[in-house]
């Protein structure tokens, strides 16, 4: 399974560890499957946020500071966990250039209805 976490801020590993019981972040519940055949990417502009994630989560998937760069890729699962302001851009760009047919957004996944419409659009072309 391929997997792409966009955001590493608190939600995203930052509340527990790999040697957690209970998962407590995105990263935790993660760290629950199969480790078979699965690759984590990151979509993170913030250098610092990512390497400590990195190194407390032992990633080993690529790293993207840019939307741009991820052009032709494709994954399983695309999981939204930054800021909201960021998150029409994101979902809009993963939509449009076909990376992926299952996003999961914390909410709200957008700022507002006109958003929200835009990318119901867009998902029905």
């Amino acid at each position: 399974m391929k997997i792409l976490i966009a955001g590493c801020g608190n939600i995203t590993g930052g509340y527990d560890s790999p040697t957690s019981k209970k998962p407590l972040t995105h990263f935790g519940a993660i760290n629950k499957l199969s480790q078979d055949n699965l690759k984590i990417d990151v979509l993170e502009k913030n250098n610092a946020n990512y390497f400590k994630m990195k190194k407390k989560w032992g990633l080993v998937g690529e790293h993207f500071k840019d939307l741009a760069n991820l052009k032709n890729k494709t994954y399983d699962l695309v999981l939204i966990a930054t800021n909201t302001a960021y998150h029409f851009q994101i979902i809009e760009f993963i939509i449009t250039q076909k990376i992926t047919k299952l996003i999961i957004c914390e909410k709200p996944c957008c700022e507002n209805l006109k958003q929200q419409l835009k990318l119901k659009e867009l998902k029905n072309k």
